[in-house]
């Protein structure tokens, strides 16, 4: 079992989607996450988060590399939150909140996406949703998602 897992995003938060840089609130944008789990104490420092990249005509292109925890440890049954937008990172609970300082929606709607966890090459965790995810709606993880099995990978499908 991995240590870390991808087990919850809202990668299309309530209201109007609109993708130019300055052109939604800070609000907004901070309303699109994805949620991290720790199953065991580990630390993070090194571990990274990617996302699948596309073209408009959702031919998958790549993926980007998002966040590379800085510092670092957690404990069993902490979560991570990060979220789209600009704040500073603060713990509140056992949620420590992390920022990608982002202008625009970085989860593709249009396509559907997939969320890697990985250190060093490794892959941790992988999660995906498909393409229009409902509006404002809290996706979970659940079921295996086999279209792209990997070694030391446990694959996840946002229900």
């Amino acid at each position: 079992m991995t240590e870390l897992l991808v087990i919850a995003a809202q990668p299309n938060p309530p209201g109007r989607d609109v993708t130019r840089p300055g052109s939604t609130t800070n609000e907004l944008l901070n309303q699109e996450w994805i949620e991290i789990a720790a199953q065991a104490t580990r630390s993070v420092i090194g571990d990274e988060l990617f996302h699948e990249t596309f073209t408009a005509g959702c031919l998958r292109t790549g993926v980007d590399a998002l966040l590379r925890f800085p510092v670092g440890q957690l404990i069993a049954r902490q979560r991570v939150r990060v979220c789209t937008g600009h704040g500073a990172p603060h713990w509140l609970g056992n949620t420590w909140y992390l920022y990608l300082n982002r202008d625009w929606f970085v989860w593709n709607n249009a396509c559907g996406d997939r969320a890697t966890l990985a250190y060093r090459g490794t892959i941790l965790d992988s999660a995906r949703y498909g393409p229009h995810p409902p509006e404002g709606v809290l996706h979970r993880v659940a079921g295996t998602d086999r279209l792209e099995p990997a070694s030391n990978t446990v694959n996840r499908v946002f229900v």
